[in-house]
């Protein structure tokens, strides 16, 4: 019987992992709540899956409470950029602590609503790698934000990597799109303003 217990137990512990793994493969292809909910409900359960995944991780967040709809594409898009810098954390930072936070950012114009979203995420990892070469995570966190007129920025010191991300929402975001494909894809990044930052 004691075999037979312990077996049980080793399946039941490679189901827990494959249900962990199912759900990741979902949240990726689909934000859970992200259109019935909204962003801050839809970016706490993808911390809650992270915190339950890296229990030995402090993972804070500090989401504005009274953000608008900002529209689809600008939601997706600060969704993707929180779960792309969180993956980036896990798999390369060895950080020991992460802050995500959201903050409507700019005037829309009417004196009571944003005119987009400010994403950041921090971590107090070992920092970039000091050849510089960004991946992919990275160059499609940086196509996806220009893509809505938005500006990516990240900021890399001993004391770990801020990403920074401005988006607009969806008003500015649709001038934008009609005339991105008119535009050159060899465009200039925009200035990070920042000591040892860049913009990707």
């Amino acid at each position: 019987m004691g075999a037979l217990s312990k077996h049980g137990a080793a399946i039941l512990e490679q189901i827990n992992v494959l249900q962990q793994y199912n759900r990741r493969i979902l949240e990726r292809l689909r934000p859970a709540g992200l259109v019935d909910l909204g962003l801050p409900e839809a970016i706490e359960a993808l911390l809650r899956l992270w915190r339950d995944t890296y229990p030995e991780i402090v993972i804070e967040s500090r989401i504005a409470p009274a953000l608008v709809r900002y529209g689809e594409a600008a939601e997706l898009t600060a969704y993707r950029v929180v779960q792309e810098a969180l993956t980036n954390v896990f798999r390369h930072a060895q950080a020991t602590e992460v802050l995500v936070s959201v903050d409507p950012f700019g005037d829309g114009g009417d004196g009571e609503t944003s005119a987009g979203l400010m994403v950041r995420v921090s971590d107090n990892g070992r920092g970039l790698d000091p050849d510089g070469h960004s991946g992919f995570g990275l160059i499609g966190m940086r196509e996806r934000v220009w893509a809505l007129g938005g500006t990516l920025t990240i900021a890399s010191d001993g004391d770990g990597v801020t990403i920074e991300a401005v988006i607009p929402g969806e008003e500015q975001a649709t001038e934008r799109l009609s005339s991105f494909g008119s535009s050159s894809d060899s465009q200039a990044s925009p200035s990070a303003g920042r000591q040892r930052s860049r913009a990707l």
